[in-house]
């Protein structure tokens, strides 16, 4: 298959009306400000500096706003005005093109992003149908992603959510690939939504459709609450930082002693045992410019005292408990390994000695593969010598902290995770 950029049309849908923030604006979404530029002018030059130049946007709401304003630019977009709205889905039965694959983009994100990454991607996992993915401070009220260990996608839980849904915090960003074949599955003469039936109904099909993980800025506008997080996030120019391009610091942190209890060697430690200061701390982490990781040794599995499943679903549980605070982790990474033999029910598979139990730093390898990260500029909060040894092994700087016995020259020491993360945020703003 031939992943160039030539072979792909882009689709910018931007037929909704905007009616959760029209004390901003009346005009359409994607003609709303940032500074000087439009929200349309960000995402135009964003694919044109991937050579993706075949551009159509489809529009309803005010489309000859739209049109004058691509004519004032001189934009090379197509600009298809539905006649009455066809839905999100619908509207692509509008499209006549002879390219074999679509990308979709919504009209009302604001991102930055690196389309080769997902081009080549949605070539290597032989998609039908690739949703670019990632966490995000509100999935209550998203679409959340039910997906395998190979992240193909089963279901999508969609809003609004079951108050006792457990979930892991992974969500559609806005940007989609279709091969042009599975259009045939949207409804003709009918509206027809994106998820509710187009993604369903690829899913019944079992068609192959897989979520790539980013940690690109991908955020949509469509509340008040978000179009103004969005504007500041554009004076901060966090949506160009977090662009794949560009390594990013991250504050690695471990899980017991840290985020909860630690209840010893010999019984597993949850993370809704948690220390009352660390949705704060999260909550601070995930407005910087620092990714929010935690890299855990969770040798119990090994042990035989939790198995892998408990253990994730363990981990879901957390994911659940901050997202309903909207706050997120961007990663949980974690070692079942343990070196020694000798307990009663172990898993022999499992003991041996690797390279992602700390103070070995294969888990901190894997993250920066995963998310480009930035060493120098990174942190690695923990509770042990263990941990301090990782991050030095790794070049990261360490802060220890609820451990009043460690006693390493030199070494950063502060009371609770709170409070590290307020040392690591104030050092940004006066460096």
């Amino acid at each position: 298959m031939n992943c160039s950029a030539k072979n792909f049309k882009a689709i910018i849908i931007a037929g909704g009306f905007g009616s959760r923030i029209k004390k901003y604006s009346n005009l359409p979404k994607c003609l709303f400000k940032y500074k000087k530029e439009s929200l349309l002018e960000i995402i135009y030059k964003n694919l044109i500096g991937y050579k993706i130049k075949d551009i159509t946007l489809l529009s309803h709401y005010k489309a000859d706003l739209i049109s004058k304003f691509i004519k004032s630019k001189n934009f090379k977009i197509n600009l298809i005005k539905e006649t009455k709205p066809q839905g999100t889905a619908g509207c692509l039965n509008l499209v006549n093109t002879k390219k074999k694959y679509f990308l979709i983009i919504f009209g009302d994100l604001l991102f930055e992003l690196n389309f080769k990454n997902l081009i080549n991607y949605h070539f290597f996992k032989k998609s039908d149908f690739t949703v670019l993915a990632h966490p995000n401070s509100h999935p209550l009220d998203s679409d959340i992603i039910d997906h395998d260990d190979n992240y193909r996608i089963r279901k999508i839980l969609k809003k609004p959510h079951n108050k006792n849904l457990i979930y892991n915090n992974l969500v559609m960003a806005g940007v989609f690939i279709v091969n042009k074949k599975m259009l045939k599955y949207i409804a003709n003469k009918k509206k027809s939504d994106f998820t509710k039936d187009f993604i369903v109904s690829l899913i019944k099909k079992r068609k192959k459709i897989f979520a790539m993980v980013s940690r690109e800025y991908c955020k949509d506008m469509g509340t008040p609450e978000r179009y103004l997080s969005t504007l500041k996030d554009y004076k901060n120019n966090l949506h160009k930082n977090r662009c794949s391009n560009c390594s990013i610091p991250a504050i690695f942190l471990d899980k017991d002693g840290v985020i909860n209890e630690d209840l010893g060697p010999f019984k597993y430690s949850s993370p809704l045992n948690m220390f009352s200061e660390v949705p704060s701390a999260l909550k601070l982490i995930n407005n910087s410019n620092y990714l929010s990781i935690v890299i855990t040794n969770q040798p119990h599995v090994a042990k035989g005292f939790i198995t892998i499943k408990k253990l994730l679903l363990s981990f879901k549980k957390l994911e659940t408990f901050l997202g309903n605070k909207n706050i997120y982790l961007d990663k949980i990474f974690y070692c079942p390994h343990h070196p020694n033999s000798g307990y009663p029910g172990e898993i022999k598979s499992l003991k041996i000695k690797c390279s992602c139990r700390k103070p070995e730093i294969g888990l901190f390898y894997k993250a920066h593969k995963d998310f480009n990260i930035d060493f120098k500029r990174s942190y690695f909060i923990g509770n042990s010598e263990v941990d301090y040894n990782a991050a030095v092994n790794c070049g990261v700087k360490p802060i220890i902290i609820r451990n009043k016995l460690f006693n390493i020259k030199g070494v950063i020491r502060k009371d609770n995770l709170l409070q590290a993360v307020k040392y690591i945020l104030k050092r940004e703003n006066s460096g």
